[in-house]
């Protein structure tokens, strides 16, 4: 059907506000007007409103996703995890699924197994349920947060823009820590400086192959790693991950 004139110039200006999700069910009213002639004038404003709604929130989870840089496409429900076997409970998936440990009781999740086991997996379905509920969050493979650390360490304010990026996000996930060895001094202190703003406010996701006990093994003896130590575990959440490579 070809809309008048009138109806093209409207949808051009919701266009232009940038109210898309309205333009297109707009047209697709003016399309089917048969069939929305019979229905009311406030249900028709109404489905607009929701339309334009679900627009939005569908855009801003993709950009969520975008920016999150997740590692495995996975969600929640495509995790094959076993009560019995595997080290987490039903009521620890559900618990990391309802986000109140980044919401409301903020606490740092530790997801801690041998190779294999699904650590990588769960800490992307955890990001994925994130961005779902319109959280931000930042996903680094470990090695790579150290790399970008030690191409930017002797330049003062590339380091500090870099810290900056990664404070500014609700909930920032480390995967695979510890897997480079030892932290050398800079990168325990950009570490330190990022849990130390975040502490109490916006949660940190670790996984690692190394058991909890084993994380201070990986820095020199300090007053700095102690304190990194402290701000990592507490509060913290730790998950333990067993049974059979899954890979």
């Amino acid at each position: 059907m070809k809309l008048l004139k009138q109806q093209e110039e409207l949808i051009v200006k919701l266009n232009k506000l940038g109210i898309l999700g309205m333009a297109d069910d707009l047209r697709n009213q003016f399309e089917n007007e048969e069939i929305y002639s019979q229905v009311s004038f406030i249900n028709r404003i109404e489905q607009l409103v929701s339309c334009q709604e679900a627009f939005s929130a569908n855009r801003k989870y993709a950009r969520l996703v975008k920016n999150a840089h997740i590692r495995d496409s996975i969600t929640f429900n495509q995790l094959r995890f076993n009560e019995k076997t595997d080290g987490i409970t039903n009521d620890e998936l559900a618990y990391l699924a309802s986000n109140i440990w980044a919401t409301d009781d903020i606490k740092n999740i530790l997801i801690v197994g041998s190779t294999g086991v699904g650590k990588t997996a769960l800490s992307s379905a955890i990001a994925y349920n994130l961005c779902k509920a319109g959280i931000s969050v930042r996903c680094y493979r470990w090695g790579d947060f150290v790399n970008e650390v030690n191409i930017r360490k002797d330049d003062t304010r590339s380091i500090a823009l870099f810290l900056k990026q990664i404070i500014k996000y609700t909930v920032v996930c480390f995967d695979d820590f510890g897997l480079q060895g030892k932290l050398d001094s800079k990168v325990a202190e950009c570490l330190f400086h990022i849990l130390d703003l975040r502490w109490r406010t916006k949660p940190v996701i670790f996984t690692s192959q190394l058991k909890v006990e084993g994380f201070e093994l990986l820095f020199a003896k300090s007053t700095q790693s102690d304190a990194i130590i402290d701000r990592l575990l507490h509060p913290s959440k730790i998950v333990t991950l067993q049974g059979q490579s899954k890979r």
